[in-house]
Order: structure tokens, then sequence, then C-alpha cells
């Protein structure tokens, strides 16, 4: 994996992402013609290029799909003085203690498990799931756009229900940020279906495009999957969408 680091960020100088809120750092032929990327877009080169010299590895997104770790199928074959360790490939490949990992992102670590992580901590996520963090960093730079915010995720106005019902954003004209925003949402979904989140701030955004009947459809039959959102905020968004969509 050292030799791999070696030719991806030292040889081709892949890099981060000097700054946020650029949709072509989550576009892959982007990324490999300009040569920075999100993390999302980084682990995946990684994974790839390794897959292709018989290197399987597996990567767990974190941090609502901002981060990524990717690892050898097999931890023993990646340790540090007894400790299993992970490759940050949005840091050039370092690789760092993935026991800091689980502390930073809040995971706890089980001392029961083979290499002292958690099972359920830095479990694999599946194709599916590592596409829809790299949409989900090309929906929000759209977004962003769209609205006119700061893109750092500590600063970028978020696509919530708060967002939605307490006026946090005016009314948007169809930009094509918000087009687009739409179009990454929609496939987070194809990907994830069974994430109440994704669907439901793709009903945000089309709500904000003024597309009433579609957000209420799609919001109506997700509700189950929604258990864990604040039930006042969400019954007032439903109740918002059903007026807007007999008042249009």
């Amino acid at each position: 994996m050292s030799a791999v680091s070696h030719v991806l960020f030292d040889r081709h100088g892949y890099r981060r992402m000097p700054r946020h809120g650029d949709p072509r750092d989550a576009q892959l032929h982007r990324v490999l013609e300009q040569g920075t990327g999100c993390p999302a877009a980084l682990a995946i080169l990684y994974k790839e290029v390794c897959a292709r010299l018989g290197l399987h590895m597996e990567a767990t997104v974190l941090d609502g799909g901002r981060y990524l770790v990717l690892w050898p199928r097999n931890f023993k074959g990646l340790q540090v003085d007894g400790q299993a360790v992970v490759i940050d490939a949005y840091s050039s490949g370092v690789p760092i203690l993935a026991d800091e990992v689980c502390q930073i992102f809040q995971v706890a670590p089980s001392t029961a498990a083979p290499s002292g992580l958690s099972q359920e901590a830095l479990q694999p996520s599946t194709s599916q799931e590592i596409l829809a963090a790299l949409l989900g960093v090309l929906r929000d730079a759209h977004w962003c756009q769209a609205v006119g915010c700061a893109p750092e995720p500590a600063f970028m106005i978020p696509i919530s229900l708060e967002t939605a019902c307490r006026g946090l954003v005016g009314s948007l004209p169809l930009s094509y940020d918000l087009q687009r925003a739409i179009a990454a949402a929609e496939r987070q979904a194809l990907l994830l279906p069974s994430s109440g989140n994704i669907y439901l701030q793709l009903c945000i955004l089309l709500y904000f495009a003024g597309q009433y009947e579609s957000a209420l459809i799609i919001l109506e039959v997700s509700l189950d999957l929604l258990w864990n959102e604040d039930q006042q905020l969400l019954a007032t968004f439903l109740a918002k969408l059903r007026l807007l969509r007999h008042h249009t």
C-alpha cells in the first residue's frame, strides 16, 4: 500500500480538494483530470487501484459521507506495533490508528473484537453507500451555490426540516445548481432506498424548487423511514406541502 500511495500521491500528485464547494471535486472524471478530490473520490480512486493489483480494500463511510477510511479485508495485514491502522486517502494515504478513528467519530471500540475494533464501529460500507457519499458531496456543493451560502460543512445552510420550516432560506429560482442538487439526491435515493434522511433531503430540495406535488408524494411514502426526525417539524413540513399543492 505504501507503493500505491507513492504512485498516486507523490508521482501523480493526487491531493485533497483545496476548498469546499467545487462540484468537480466529487466528479470522478474531473478528479482524474485535475488531480484534486473530496474524501469519497480519493477513497474510490485508491480502492480501485488496489483492486487492480489484487489487493481488496474495504471502506467505511463516516461523518455522514464527509470522511472515509480504508483497510485490507484482513485487518491483521495492516498493523503498527500490534495495533490495527486504516488508510486515509484524503491525507495522501497516511495510515492512522483505527482506535483513533473510533474516538474522533465517536464509535466505541470493543476489547472483545479480534483487532480491538467494534464490529459495529468500522463495518465495511457497501459500494452503494460509498457512491451515495460521493453524491452527497456533489449535492451539497450545488445546494450551496444555489442558496449562496458558505460551502464548509460547519457553516453551510443544511438541507434540513428546520431550513424548510423556519424560513432560513427564501424562495429560490430553479437554477442550474438547484437542478443538479436534485439530480444528485435522486441518484442517492436510488442507491439507498431505505434511507429516510436521503428521501427527506430530496423532498426539501424539491420543495425549494417549487415541485410541491413531487415532494409531497415522496414524503408521504417515506414517512415510516422518518421516525427519528423531529416529528413536530415533520408534521409542519407535511402540512405546508399539502397547502402549497392546493394553491399552485
